[in-house]
């Protein structure tokens, strides 16, 4: 019983994020640059959530599936810095930087995906992990620091206040 009870707050947990990125990509008002980067950031959260919830209770799933989850680990670090960055500054435009960021970062995680598949190469994924979370600690530390630079000028002095709530 408390097992199918983890398995299911666990499961939905990654079918809210799934829900909650679906809304800010494609439905919510007004339409804006980070809210996009917070769909996105949800997205990617959500499946990395969902390829650890099922290689917990079903270790026997498809590998691609685990590949899958880990290509979205690669993504959390920029779209979370990206997310950041655009509510702080909405008049700046981030989309070439992020495009040129994101894209560099997508095809050389796609390119670790087809060439060292899960399957076959386990040890070296061990290492490509640590890459991941080195990646994303990379990412927290330059979003802590845009957030400590901008600090002053953003949550003391602008009225911006529902991106402050989400900030």
């Amino acid at each position: 019983m408390n097992e199918s009870l983890l398995f299911f707050f666990s499961a939905l947990g990654a079918f809210n994020g799934l829900l909650l990125g679906v809304y800010f990509i494609f439905f919510s008002k007004p339409k804006h640059f980070s809210h996009s980067m917070l769909g996105a950031l949800f997205l990617a959260l959500s499946v990395r959530v969902g390829k650890s919830v099922f290689f917990y209770f079903y270790d026997s799933i498809a590998d691609a599936y685990i590949q899958f989850g880990l290509f979205a680990c690669w993504l959390i670090g920029p779209f979370l810095y990206y997310y950041s960055k655009s509510a702080v500054q909405p008049k700046l435009s981030l989309k070439r930087e992020f495009m040129v960021v994101t894209v560099s970062l997508a095809c050389f995680s796609l390119i670790i995906n087809f060439l060292f598949p899960w399957s076959n190469y386990p040890v070296f994924w061990t290492y490509f992990v640590r890459i991941i979370y080195l990646q994303w600690l990379f990412f927290v530390i330059l979003t802590g620091w845009m957030l400590y630079r901008t600090h002053d000028e953003w949550f003391l002095k602008s009225k911006n206040r529902p991106f402050k709530l989400w900030i």
